[in-house]
């Protein structure tokens, strides 16, 4: 699960600050002085939202005349003597009203329940299904969890939600029904240094034909009076990542804030994202943060305070009591509906769907959302991209424009070349991802020619395939480095070049830089991407939004690196991995640049493989999974030899082998025979054939054609393998 400092040092503060409100409230609780427990606001307000109308204007009036006696100098009644005037009628109108009210709860509270279970989901990470947190539906289509769960869209991005994984019987685990989040379509957030929450869009059927309306929703509701201190609250949330658990009426409301509801328990903390409910199960919170109490003062108030009442759990033998802290979601509610204001279109109608209910019955009382703090929070990076313009960014902290102080943050065209970027990649996505089937097969015949009838007709020995194909798709047939990006992207590279011109680097040094970073921001923003429109690493599976790595470089620039592992925590950045490695030809320039044999890998992955020559290591004593002090994901990218340097992947063989032989094609005589021979060409044959190219490997071949004007012939036509003479491309010598 998700566990960010941040929010724990927050919590850590408000707890410092508000120990004697919680000490003053187990005190009115323990000795019955129902008065004591909430401010009259919040105790009318409750009773008012039960429909206890004249309970609360009864109430009201009291409480005024109660400080009407204090201003006249008599002493307030104490618990153990009557009050002037019948003044603790007050107390017995909470008690009886609120407090009070039966524990034997109605069928109906299970049956209720239980429906509204299905609504909440447990969020993982795509690629290994790692717990990160809970969130709940709160309309047809959108989802509510905390900020520190899902910061940014690219983090919605590498996430999914999880339904109905719930424990069997026998107590295993059931298979969940996962759903891709949609954050393109709709994404809000607010800081954890505010509200700490973020809405996100869920695809409405996923990829199995499920309908997410099955699953139901919890509707937000913006009313005050949704819970009071002294009340139990109930939490449904997937804790430690585990199976979908309850909490019913365990946790005691201790304070209620301006924003956050405190609420006791003996139990572990409730999940990151889980909603909090009322006895009426209605989302009273959004739970983002518990920690143990260790003062033993007020360990002891917390259970003279609750005496036989106390939960049952783990936590009632050895001592342990936890605060847990979730957000308002009247807070929440407020906040959405001035977000909404800056919404169009779609997003707008999607977040009208969810408040649509919502401020129906808010009370006449103001909700009192507290601007951000000049100077806090975090900061924001905000990119606008108009049509025909450039691209505009500018910064500020806070969560939004909104009480920040702004400004342009970049005018130079090495900065904006990322803007660009990033509006090519966002065209880019809503592209067709392959063409049709008719236009390949126009693209293939224009390309070879007559080749394949050739082929068919076992016209061409191995030897002579060979020079026909390295004729074709080399230098001399037409192969050219990536060139001027389309939309006057001239230069996601410059920031690279800048900065090598500023160490006096040779010049010719810098071109030849500038034709690799030219195909390594061709690979990010288009070539390299899946039909999920992500990156992934091609040893791990690894997924990274491309924005992350647009992003990095410029976030680089703006001396922000310290903030990088807490912004895309759920990733580690990829890198441009040469499955041919650079030593081999020596970084020769065409080759280095050649998109065919280039592919967005796992930095840690990436390192882990190094230069090692791929050879299978499965029956080697002597190959090991990932040494120490490596990423816990890296045993995933494949096994490595200890002495020669030798690495087996466990995924993508065909693809890096595809890639591999096509370099022989290509760059013929640029690897000598110490790493490549006819027994690791044998090797590279076979594992071509585990599996024939897909839409990913079609879509990298189509989208290379265009760029440097060549193609993959493995993967146009794989029953090639066997007719070629790949070691005619080793060279003599190394």
């Amino acid at each position: 699960m998700v566990h960010d400092p941040g929010v724990e040092q927050l919590l850590i503060k408000r707890m410092e600050e508000t120990a004697g409100d919680r000490e003053k409230v187990l005190r009115s609780y323990a000795a019955g002085d129902w008065a004591g427990l909430a401010t009259t606001e919040q105790t009318v307000n409750r009773l008012a939202y039960l429909q206890h109308s004249d309970a609360a204007e009864d109430y009201a009036a009291r409480r005024a005349a109660e400080a009407e006696v204090q201003e006249d100098g008599v002493r307030m009644a104490s618990n153990d003597e009557p009050s002037p005037a019948g003044l603790n009628r007050p107390g017995q109108i909470v008690f009886e009203k609120i407090i009070g009210r039966s524990e034997i709860m109605p069928i109906r509270f299970m049956h209720t329940g239980s429906r509204v279970a299905r609504s909440i989901g447990r969020i993982v990470t795509r690629t290994q299904r790692r717990a990160n947190g809970t969130g709940f539906l709160v309309s047809p289509r959108l989802m509510l969890t905390n900020s520190h769960v899902l910061r940014h869209r690219a983090d919605a991005r590498t996430n999914l939600v999880q339904f109905n994984y719930v424990a069997n019987a026998d107590g295993s685990a059931g298979a969940p029904v996962e759903f891709e989040f949609q954050p393109d379509v709709f994404f809000l957030e607010s800081p954890i240094e505010e509200l700490d929450c973020a809405l996100v869009a869920v695809e409405p059927v996923n990829s199995k034909g499920v309908d997410l309306g099955r699953f139901g929703w919890s509707p937000l509701v913006g009313r005050v009076g949704k819970e009071h201190p002294g009340e139990r609250v109930n939490v449904i949330h997937h804790p430690g990542g585990g199976t979908k658990q309850v909490s019913l009426r365990e946790n005691f409301v201790a304070l209620i804030l301006d924003q956050h509801l405190h609420y006791m328990t003996d139990t572990a903390p409730g999940s990151s994202g889980s909603p909090v409910f009322n006895d009426e199960w209605e989302v009273v919170a959004l739970h983002h943060a518990g920690l143990e109490i260790t003062d033993e003062d007020e360990i002891k108030s917390y259970r003279d305070a609750l005496g036989s009442n106390l939960p049952g759990g783990s936590g009632a033998e050895d001592g342990m009591v936890t605060v847990n802290e979730g957000v308002r979601i009247s807070q929440i509610v407020a906040w959405l509906g001035g977000e909404a204001e800056a919404l169009t279109g779609k997003a707008r109608a999607l977040l009208d769907e969810a408040l649509v209910d919502a401020f129906e019955a808010i009370s006449d009382a103001p909700v009192d959302i507290k601007p951000p703090a000049s100077g806090g929070g975090p900061v924001t990076i905000n990119i606008t991209i108009g049509e025909g313009t450039d691209p505009v960014i500018t910064t500020g902290r806070g969560a939004s424009a909104a009480g920040a102080t702004m400004f342009e943050l970049f005018k130079g065209e090495e900065q904006r070349s990322v803007l660009r970027g990033l509006s090519y990649l966002q065209r880019r996505r809503e592209d067709d991802y392959l063409p049709t089937d008719a236009e390949r097969v126009d693209r293939t015949n224009e390309y070879y020619g007559d080749l394949p009838a050739d082929v068919d007709a076992g016209q061409l020995s191995k030897d002579e395939l060979y020079d026909r194909l390295h004729e074709r798709v080399s230098e001399a047939g037409g192969l050219t480095v990536a060139g001027a990006f389309p939309e006057r992207l001239e230069g996601l590279e410059s920031l690279h070049r800048s900065a090598m011109e500023g160490r006096g680097l040779e010049s010719s040094l810098v071109l030849e830089d500038v034709k690799y970073d030219r195909s390594r921001s061709h690979l990010y923003t288009w070539v390299d991407i899946h039909p999920d429109r992500m990156l992934h690493c091609i040893y791990t599976g690894a997924l990274i939004a491309p924005e992350q790595l647009l992003l990095k470089d410029l976030v680089t620039e703006l001396d922000m690196s310290d903030d990088l592992p807490r912004r895309f925590r759920n990733n580690q950045f990829l890198n441009c991995e040469h499955v041919v490695p650079q030593s081999w030809f020596h970084e020769e320039p065409v080759a280095r640049a050649d998109l065919h044999h280039l592919f967005a890998a796992d930095g840690a992955a990436n390192n882990f493989r190094s230069d090692s020559v791929y050879r299978m290591l499965e029956d080697d004593p002597a190959a090991t999974p990932g040494p120490a002090k490596l990423p816990e994901y890296i045993p995933q990218a494949g096994l490595k030899a200890t002495g020669p340097k030798r690495f087996q992947p466990f995924r993508s063989r065909p693809i890096v082998a595809r890639a591999t032989l096509y370099f022989l094609i290509a760059h013929k005589g640029k690897l000598g025979p110490s790493v490549m021979d006819q027994e690791a060409i044998d090797m590279l044959i076979e594992w071509s054939k585990q599996a024939d190219p897909g839409k990913y490997e079609i879509h990298r071949n189509e989208s290379i054609s265009e760029i440097q004007k060549n193609r993959n012939p493995l993967i146009d036509f794989p029953g090639w393998v066997d007719h070629i003479d790949f070691l005619r491309g080793v060279g003599s010598a190394d």
